[in-house]
C-alpha cells in the first residue's frame, strides 16, 4: 500500500485496493514517512539510502502532505 501510494495512486483508488480500514491505512503511512525522515539521521548510513530517503521525504513527507500541523490525505 506504501509503495501504491507513492507511486500516486488516489486515496479512493488505495481505499478500493486495501482491506484496512482509513484510519489504520492513515497510520501506517504516516509511521513510514517518519521512520524515512529518521533513517538520513542515523550514523554511518550509506549515503545513496540517505539520498533516497530525504528525496522520498521531500516529494511525500509531512510538509507536502499538512494543513492545520495534520497530514492530509484526501478521500
Amino acid at each position: 500500500m506504501v509503495e501504491a501510494w507513492a507511486s500516486g495512486l488516489s486515496w479512493r483508488e488505495l481505499m478500493m485496493d486495501c482491506a484496512m480500514n482509513e484510519g489504520d491505512l492513515a497510520r501506517l503511512l504516516r509511521r513510514t514517512i517518519d521512520l524515512l525522515a529518521q533513517i538520513p539521521k542515523l550514523p554511518d548510513i550509506d549515503p545513496l539510502l540517505q539520498k533516497n530517503c530525504n528525496n522520498c521525504i521531500r516529494c511525500h513527507g509531512p510538509s507536502t502532505h499538512k494543513r492545520a500541523g495534520r497530514m492530509k490525505f484526501p478521500m
